[in-house]
């Protein structure tokens, strides 16, 4: 697991080099632990943050958006991170 938090801090060239020198067994296996530790990751959240933030909603339905302010707040959100990666 370590040789995966070590490979997403590499840079891109060096990264790739390395991929390319691995087998293909190699490639597989660590695809199958980046795969476990999403998993494991998106299972935690789910299980606090998600969790929680349903309860608050079903508690509190007034704090619900609708999908037409979501999909604005995530476009406005797209358009900040495009713009600060334009400077």
């Amino acid at each position: 697991m370590k040789r995966i938090y070590e490979m997403r801090k590499m840079k891109p060239s060096r990264l790739a080099r390395e991929i390319a020198e691995m087998t293909d067994a190699q490639r597989r296996l660590l695809w199958i632990k980046g795969e476990a530790v999403r998993d494991e990751t998106v299972e935690h959240w789910l299980r606090t943050e998600g969790v929680a933030a349903y309860d608050e909603l079903k508690a509190d339905p007034s704090r619900g958006r609708t999908p037409g302010q979501v999909r604005q707040r995530l476009a406005d959100e797209r358009g900040r991170r495009e713009a600060e990666h334009d400077r």
